[in-house]
């Protein structure tokens, strides 16, 4: 388990797909479709590592959410290609 990195600069408060980790859970039904994953990445306001659980049936997703850690409201973006998480993007909103 790594230290936390410092937080990023105001200028740069994004944490991007690189920075993050992946666990994936699918479950494959003929009426519907589930797939979430549960991906770990940095706050941008705290410097420290929190988890989110994404659902992956939904291709583009845009919403806010509070850092579980520091209760800062993050807005959080994904793409979402063939089941494969592509794009993450947490930021600040201030």
């Amino acid at each position: 388990h790594q230290a936390p990195s410092p937080p990023l600069s105001a200028s740069r408060r994004t944490t991007r797909l690189a920075r993050g980790s992946l666990h994936l859970s699918c479950d494959r039904d003929l009426r519907y479709r589930t797939c979430v994953v549960e991906h770990s990445f940095i706050c941008p306001f705290c410097g420290e590592e929190i988890s989110m659980v994404l659902d992956l049936s939904v291709r583009r997703h845009t919403y806010v959410e509070d850092c579980e850690v520091c209760c800062n409201p993050l807005e959080i973006s994904y793409t979402v290609e063939d089941d494969s998480l592509t794009h993450f993007e947490a930021k600040s909103l201030e």
